[in-house]
């Protein structure tokens, strides 16, 4: 049998060495950003109401590592300005801080968000048939799935002695939008009917893609 040369006692010593160093860095990177992960923050995105289609949307973030985050909002549209619609909205986001301090907390921080939508558009509507020889009352509903990519840049005030805060952020990236309706290719609304119809791209079918400019607004608390 080969002994080795290596004391127990040098063994031993060396992994309590380098077990207190591992602590002492835990400890110092707390006391540096002035208070402990793993954090929880709940938020309510404000402008989500304001938009073309409003949707109430709640997100939770959960920061795990001092300058790591992962956010995921959800949200339920419930108006159109052209029809009744109903429809689901994810956006699930890593956020990357880019600076920790007790004074500054984590103010800024770049992220890249994935976008899940579903809406649906159903109503009763009459509409003109074949160039508008004839008119057809017809109960429709168009499908939209739209799946989108966005980096970001945003600001949290995140601090130590506050509970309450906010998060703001902007970000230019890219969507797809795929159509599915059970309405004719030969249906069309009458043109006394509102232009704005046209939004939702009712008997459409195929895919889009577009820019997709995102500005948010959040409130929320910290756990």
């Amino acid at each position: 049998m080969v002994r080795s040369n290596i004391p127990t006692s040098f063994i031993f010593f060396a992994l309590l060495l380098f077990s207190t160093s591992i602590v002492a860095q835990n400890l110092e990177e707390r006391k540096t950003i002035g208070f402990d992960t793993p954090q929880l923050i709940f938020k309510w995105n404000l402008l989500s109401l304001t938009e073309i289609e409003p949707t109430f949307q709640l997100g939770v973030e959960y920061i795990f590592k001092p300058k790591i985050g992962f956010q995921q909002q959800l949200g339920y549209i419930f108006a159109n300005p052209s029809s009744d619609i109903w429809g689901i909205r994810s956006r699930s986001e890593m956020k990357f801080y880019l600076n920790k301090s007790k004074r500054r907390g984590r103010p800024f921080y770049v992220g890249t968000e994935v976008l899940y939508k579903f809406a649906r558009n159903f109503g009763t509507e009459t509409f003109s048939r074949e160039g508008g020889a004839y008119t057809q009352v017809i109960d429709f509903h168009t499908d939209r799935n739209v799946i989108g990519f966005t980096p970001k840049l945003g600001f949290m005030n995140n601090f130590e002695n506050q509970r309450f805060v906010f998060d703001m952020a902007f970000g230019i990236g890219v969507k797809a939008t795929y159509y599915n309706s059970n309405l004719p290719g030969d249906a069309d609304l009458p043109d006394t009917d509102f232009v704005i119809w046209d939004f939702s791209n009712l008997g459409k079918s195929g895919h889009d893609v577009f820019p997709n400019i995102l500005l948010s607004l959040q409130i929320g608390f910290k756990k």
